[in-house]
């Protein structure tokens, strides 16, 4: 079982063996850090940020697939939050399943925090890119939440792991991974435009792929009096984008019916003091578009059609 939910467990791929320390651990206060890998190319160095030691930057240098551990005692946690958490901010147990992170999936950060909102294990990696596996949950006989990073390094390939203080609030501690990541070579985040703190109006809740020209220019006149600053066009606007599927994206050229005149209908709906921004998905390919022919060979992944789309 391969899942991302957070409600989902996988007890028989339950390493048994998960909890033993490697061959290479260390102690920063009270979090325990430990690689394990099935090479002995393997090496753990720790470096601290702060005179009192209580930041650490851990790397892990190795060439082939290791796991590294990170565990902390469960005190009075209450709460795991990652990025994508969505609703679900329970404490899992130690045989959840593994998820994957990714440069297209979520992000490589999570925070355990206590009932009162304090972080008691803040960290990040600089794996921002690469795929990296990820298992969290609390190990009832240890009494400890553990989190287990599974990652491949090339030879002299590095990862390292913030950890922060803890102590401080969640936000506090997750403000400070933030200017840790935004500080890694090509890590500093894209500016944020003014308009995109305003509300926005989004076309799916109200016709899901059924738009118009028509329809979303009246809607777009009644959004912009009840103050949003901005009109997110989704789904259904380009070719072919019909019956919740994927087959058609690649293209992404407006549908001639829905939208006879693209220009003219993003003028229209400018004119009423709304930005406009069209969904695009430009990781999918899908079979239908013309853009499949040329680059499906390419493709590092084929999605079989769900059921009912």
């Amino acid at each position: 079982m391969d899942t991302t939910s957070l409600g989902s467990i996988d007890s028989a791929a339950f390493d048994p063996g998960q909890w033993e320390d490697g061959a290479y651990t260390l102690d920063v206060g009270e979090t325990r850090i430990s690689l394990r890998t099935p090479a002995d190319s393997a090496t753990l160095t720790l470096s601290h940020d702060d005179a009192a030691g209580t930041e650490a930057l851990v790397t892990a240098t190795a060439d082939g697939n290791v796991t590294l551990r990170l565990d902390v005692p469960l005190g009075d946690a209450a709460g795991f939050w990652h990025p994508d958490a969505g609703w679900e901010r329970t404490l899992p147990a130690d045989w959840s399943a593994w998820r994957s992170l990714s440069l297209v999936r979520s992000a490589p950060v999570g925070c355990l925090y206590d009932t009162a909102g304090r972080s008691l294990l803040a960290l990040a990696t600089d794996r921002t890119v690469q795929e990296t596996r990820i298992r969290f949950g609390v190990s009832e006989e240890r009494k400890r939440f553990g989190v287990w990073l599974r990652l491949s390094l090339a030879a002299g390939q590095t990862c390292r792991v913030r950890i922060c203080a803890p102590g401080t609030t969640m936000a506090a501690a997750l403000r400070r991974l933030r200017q840790w990541l935004a500080a890694l070579p090509d890590g500093e985040p894209l500016p944020v435009p003014e308009f995109a703190r305003t509300p926005v109006y989004s076309t799916w809740y109200a016709f899901t792929q059924d738009v118009t020209a028509a329809e979303v220019e009246e809607e777009a006149a009644l959004a912009a009096a009840l103050g949003c600053g901005q009109l997110f066009l989704d789904d259904g606007w380009q070719l072919h984008g019909n019956g919740r599927g994927y087959a058609g994206c690649g293209d992404w050229q407006p549908d001639p019916v829905k939208f006879p005149d693209f220009r003219a209908h993003i003028s229209t709906v400018r004119r009423t003091g709304l930005h406009c921004t069209a969904w695009i998905a430009p990781l999918l390919l899908g079979e239908h578009s013309s853009a499949y022919q040329a680059w499906a060979p390419y493709a590092p992944q084929y999605l079989f059609p769900i059921p009912g789309f």
